[in-house]
């Protein structure tokens, strides 16, 4: 969104937008007959596209322009009034990773539904670069398995020559092939693939590939957030999903992936989402250990 300045008819100078931009781009120019004057600057264009003035003004007084709407309904005032704690708490303990899907096809209107979530997810100073590729084409998930199975049959030779490779690998590889539970998944995994079966995407119909250019060290971060409000959406909806992490690494042990799926050489793939209709039901949560922190008191 591009804000263009304030509607001095409409603005009753009562300063929230000046109290509330997190660049300091509004400010009071004057006071004329007892109303103060509100200004928008901003010479080096530093604002973000935010929107919190936007959201501040209750009497519609910010000038903008955005290929989007704004949003009113009730409770956005107050959000505790959409959901109780007690509820958000139990629907967040009882969300569950679903690596068992059932063998039917995932509606455009439901997948249209869980991105439109995505889209408001927050980012740092707005960045909001991500990108995705939404893959729901059993061919090009197939093609996309196969590719990175390949990756899984180098590694298998990888650790046959594991101790003559090993000084010319990076840490991450190193600390990798040290593990000798990783070698047995791999097996396993291989010998699973070829009677058949995918433990990869788990036979999911709906495959969310997230990617954005490395724009800061908050990548990452902004791409956890995105990808979480879209599975608490899915959840919402009776869907399951589950972060693939091995997609994600393989996109960067092999970068000739990315070409596969016409992402940019410049974009870095921070996570890959499966999604589609559970075939397990889970009866209670798991438990879970106590935060380790270290609290600071005054």
């Amino acid at each position: 969104m591009h804000i263009n300045g304030i509607n001095n008819e409409r603005c009753t100078g009562c300063m929230e937008c000046v109290k509330e931009c997190p660049q300091k781009l509004f400010s009071m120019k004057a006071e004329i007959h007892k109303k103060k004057e509100i200004i928008f600057n901003d010479p080096y264009s530093l604002c973000i596209g935010c929107g919190h003035c936007v959201s501040v003004c209750s009497y519609n007084a910010i000038l903008f322009e955005s290929e989007a709407k704004t949003l009113l309904f009730d409770g956005v005032q107050d959000l505790s009034q959409i959901i109780s704690f007690n509820d958000m708490v139990s629907f967040l303990q009882g969300k569950r990773s679903v690596r068992r899907f059932r063998k039917m096809p995932l509606p455009k209107e439901e997948i249209d539904a869980v991105l439109s979530v995505m889209q408001y997810a927050p980012s740092a100073s707005n960045a909001r670069r991500w990108e995705y590729v939404v893959i729901t084409n059993s061919q090009k998930r197939k093609q996309l398995t196969d590719a990175i199975v390949e990756i899984i049959k180098k590694m298998k030779l990888l650790f046959r020559l594991k101790w003559l490779v090993y000084p010319f690998l990076p840490k991450d590889f190193r600390t990798l092939i040290k593990n000798p539970g990783t070698e047995v998944y791999m097996s396993d995994f291989y010998a699973d693939y070829k009677k058949g079966k995918d433990r990869l995407f788990f036979h999911a119909p709906c495959i969310i590939i997230l990617h954005s250019p490395s724009y800061s060290h908050m990548a990452g971060n902004d791409a956890g957030i995105a990808l979480t409000y879209g599975m608490l959406a899915a959840g919402a909806r009776g869907l399951g999903t589950c972060w693939i992490g091995f997609a994600q690494e393989a996109f960067y042990l092999q970068k000739s992936l990315k070409k596969q799926l016409g992402i940019p050489d410049n974009h870095q793939v921070y996570g890959v989402m499966v999604m589609g209709y559970p075939d397990v039901t889970y009866y209670k949560v798991p438990p879970r250990d106590l935060l380790k922190m270290q609290k600071i008191d005054e």
